[in-house]
């Protein structure tokens, strides 16, 4: 069951809204300042918190930046004078939402099956990158060593670059013929020596077989 912490200096707004959740499917706590909110969140992390903005030791949006080192959970401010500013600063630091008193039921039922969505699709993540972690970014091959991972996400991206030799009838742009190669590149990409590779490479056969190299697309 999802737990959901109430914050509210209001001792019967509190205990209404903790029994609003709580019909939702959460598990609740509550507390009516600031100090006892962080005793609660000490016990147990919430899923949710849902915190009055002005408080008596200070303000919900204090829980919000303190919450914002844990990324599973959802903060919710609650005021009692909504304005166009107080939305914004609360969106702006980072809240799930905000509702105003007094509460709208149907407006905290949508919310909190948000917050039940938003859970399970974190939790598939988590999931997902935890399987990666053990396959290595590779599948079942090596690759899950601590610096392995590190240097997956370089490895994957210049595994699309290649040095390759082929016949084509015509060279795309991204390639570059034989005849316009320097003759140091010509020798890496076809291990002919730097003179070979300066004889060859204006009149490298025929017209229509030439050795290119791939431009790395990153």
């Amino acid at each position: 069951m999802l737990h959901a912490l109430v914050v509210d200096d209001d001792v019967h707004s509190l205990s209404a809204l903790a029994e609003l959740v709580e019909a939702e499917g959460f598990d609740t706590a509550t507390a009516d300042n600031l100090a006892k909110a962080r005793l609660q969140l000490e016990q147990r992390v919430p899923d949710v918190v849902l915190s009055d903005l002005m408080l008596p030791d200070g303000r919900g949006t204090e829980l919000l930046k303190e919450l914002l080192e844990e990324p599973t959970v959802e903060v919710i401010l609650i005021t009692g004078k909504a304005t166009v500013e107080t939305a914004v600063e609360a969106l702006r630091l980072g809240a799930f939402d905000y509702l105003t008193k007094p509460i709208d039921l149907g407006r905290l039922k949508t919310l909190l099956a948000r917050v039940k969505d938003t859970r399970e699709l974190k939790q598939e993540v988590s999931s997902l990158r935890a399987e990666l972690r053990d396959l290595g970014r590779f599948g079942p091959m090596v690759g899950t060593a601590p610096t392995m991972q590190r240097g997956c996400p370089s490895t994957q991206r210049w595994s699309r670059c290649s040095l390759m030799s082929r016949s084509a009838v015509s060279a795309p742009t991204w390639r570059t013929p034989v005849s316009r190669m320097n003759p140091a590149i010509h020798a890496r990409a076809t291990g002919t020596s730097g003179a070979s590779a300066s004889r060859n490479a204006p009149g490298a056969g025929a017209a229509g077989n030439r050795t290119v190299v791939s431009v790395c697309s990153r």
